[in-house]
């Protein structure tokens, strides 16, 4: 997930009116996040159904709590494949 496009303006001022309709119809809303910063982030703002990262998302955050504090990291993000 590209997490500068899950803070993009635009996007927010959206998710926003999207929040705001559907409270008024007493619809859940829900949104992709990455992170548990994220989830918090996003409960502030209203939603409650969150889509989270795969098992292998999963692992590799857990690797990275453990081999980033060693200097040993993985493959930037603007070279990682897309899916």
């Amino acid at each position: 997930m590209n997490k500068t496009l899950q803070l993009h303006r635009e996007l927010l001022a959206f998710a926003s009116i999207c929040n705001e309709a559907a409270s008024r119809h007493g619809k859940f809303l829900g949104r992709p996040a990455g992170t548990p910063e994220q989830v918090r982030r996003f409960m502030e703002q209203g939603f409650l159904l969150f889509q989270m990262p795969t098992e292998i998302g999963l692992m590799e955050l857990g690797a990275r709590q453990l081999l980033d504090p060693l200097g040993i990291h993985g493959i930037p993000d603007s070279e990682r494949a897309v899916y």
